[in-house]
């Protein structure tokens, strides 16, 4: 009984890993899709620079929230001002070798220049080049900041009044700018976190991935047990890189780098991203890559950063032999999609002449099943939304503890190192 509720269980987490490798890997590609790295590192040196939050409005432009100012004149020139300088900073010549041709969303013409992120060195150098192009010293430095925005001055005033050389000076505007950088990425994190939870949500119900009924069907079924087990086996067996997953974050315990991160794909210094290995199906070897040289990474506006177009050749493949691997285990048994409606229920669908389309007709249908299976599609959902890390990790360990198996039983002593019988002399 326990070991055949441990294979259930095994099924389970078997599900889960499929499942929400699946939704991080569509995250990918909507964020690819959306810029999003791009836009969350524009809003963030958008704050450095000005002050002021950036949002975009429906006709995709980027405009400024304003702030409630206490002088609204004088606030406004220096936001003004800070924009230029930031204008200036996107169009120096090292910032601009970072930037690359994207198609707007939602935009059936017209494409943008955007840096999915911005080395350190990179954006010291373009910040002095912009705010403080002759400065050579801490005094020129000084000098030169009371013709600045004060969202700018008064952070440098801070560190040259620190003291040493004008090198001590970028060094401090480094740290600060990696301190920005961090608050970016935790709001990018946040943005994941929600599209994780609204894709789980999706592709759950797509799926029809109810965790009550796959784990009733798991445990009526032992064959369908031993063939799903072998196969979550072989799926643990392989490389976490060779499916995509960073299991870094597991032990982070970074709840986001775990939803929206668990694909790899961190920009080394030539700006391209570390692509691990195409999978290959579960009951395959994973395939083979070669392997390049890697140096330490830029810094990145964001956990996961990485160059947009290079990663939808891996995450379309790695899709692909997901959907294989579910369709493979739906042909054994395990209840996964939608039910065909019944014979009667289609000739009524066919049968209609009002003006609501066949889809609403199904969706109408459909919805008593959506409720009958929302306890259990609800489970799915949560599940998948923690992220195919935690449960690649959950996955080894369950099947560890299978292996293992009973504890041997004690085998009985010998009549020799037996204690002699009461009332008996050795």
């Amino acid at each position: 009984m326990g070991l055949q509720t441990l294979d259930v269980v095994i099924g389970l987490v078997f599900m889960y890993v499929l499942l929400s490798l699946a939704c991080t890997t569509l995250n990918e590609l909507v964020a690819q899709w959306m810029n999003s790295r791009a836009d969350t590192l524009e809003e963030g040196l958008h704050k450095l620079f000005t002050g002021r939050s950036l949002t975009r409005a429906w006709t995709w432009r980027r405009q400024a929230v304003p702030q409630a100012p206490t002088d609204a004149k004088e606030e406004e020139r220096d936001a003004e001002n800070a924009k230029l300088l930031l204008d200036k900073f996107w169009e120096h010549p090292i910032i601009r070798a970072l930037r690359q041709k994207r198609r707007r969303p939602f935009a059936l013409l017209g494409t943008e220049d955007a840096a999915s992120y911005i080395p350190v060195t990179a954006f010291s150098t373009a910040f002095f080049h912009v705010v403080a192009p002759t400065a050579t010293t801490c005094r020129e430095l000084v000098a030169l900041l009371d013709g600045l925005p004060p969202q700018i001055a008064e952070p440098l005033r801070a560190f040259a009044n620190e003291g040493g050389e004008l090198a001590d000076v970028q060094r401090r505007v480094q740290r600060w700018y990696q301190d920005v950088m961090e608050r970016v990425s935790g709001l990018y994190k946040r943005k994941t976190q929600l599209r994780i939870l609204v894709l789980s949500a999706l592709l759950t119900v797509l799926a029809h991935a109810d965790t009550l009924r796959i784990a009733r069907a798991l445990a009526e079924s032992a064959a369908l047990r031993a063939v799903v087990v072998a196969q979550a086996e072989s799926l643990a067996s392989m490389s976490p890189a060779a499916l995509g997953i960073d299991t870094s974050t597991v032990a982070r315990a970074d709840t986001a780098g775990s939803a929206g991160g668990g694909v790899t794909g961190r920009p080394n210094a030539a700006g391209r991203p570390e692509e691990p290995p195409l999978p290959a199906p579960v009951t395959g070897a994973a395939a083979k890559k070669p392997e390049r040289p890697t140096t330490p990474a830029a810094t990145e506006p964001a956990a996961g950063i990485s160059p947009d177009g290079a990663i939808s050749l891996a995450a379309t493949r790695r899709l692909q032999m997901i959907r294989r691997t579910l369709d493979s285990l739906n042909m054994l048994g395990v209840p996964l999609g939608w039910p065909p409606l019944p014979r009667a229920v289609r000739a009524r669908i066919d049968a209609d002449t009002s003006w609501k389309p066949r889809a609403l007709l199904v969706a109408t249908y459909r919805a008593g099943d959506v409720l009958l299976s929302l306890p259990g599609l609800a489970l799915t959902t949560l599940a998948v939304s923690l992220g195919a890390p935690f449960w690649f990790d959950m996955l080894n360990k369950v099947i560890n503890i299978r292996a293992a198996g009973r504890a041997p039983e004690e085998h009985p002593k010998s009549p020799a190192g037996a204690p002699p019988a009461r009332g008996t002399t050795a």
